[in-house]
């Protein structure tokens, strides 16, 4: 028996490989709710598809464009939060995927205060 070695076409040539928008979108709002400040919005918001957070993602041509909205507890610096949002959805974005992010943008939604115990009367 001889081995003979097998020669592969370029890696350009070999294929593709595809990475669906459901995929990146996971993965953005992930990197946002990993984000401190924030906070996640749930149950009713299952009915009315409101939970948050929340991203929207646009790929062409392998840049990607995204729209993530965000809760937060009261008081954060909105503009702090969305930078930190913001650099984190595009380094999660680009280092999990290979993709380009050509823009994300952030919307905080509402904000919430953080849950505080209620006073009782004696």
């Amino acid at each position: 028996m001889t081995d003979t070695a097998v020669s592969l076409p370029p890696p350009a040539e070999r294929g593709r490989l595809d990475i669906r928008d459901e995929v990146v979108q996971r993965i953005a709002r992930r990197a946002a709710a990993g984000q401190s400040d924030t906070h996640r919005v749930t149950g009713v918001g299952r009915l009315l598809d409101t939970d948050l957070p929340r991203a929207r993602v646009s790929i062409q041509a392998g840049h990607v464009r995204v729209a993530v909205t965000v809760a937060a507890q009261w008081p954060t610096p909105v503009v702090t939060l969305a930078q930190r949002v913001r650099d984190a959805v595009t380094q999660q974005i680009q280092d999990y995927t290979g993709l380009t992010v050509s823009g994300v943008e952030v919307e905080v939604r509402c904000t919430t205060r953080a849950d505080r115990p209620t006073r009782r009367v004696r």
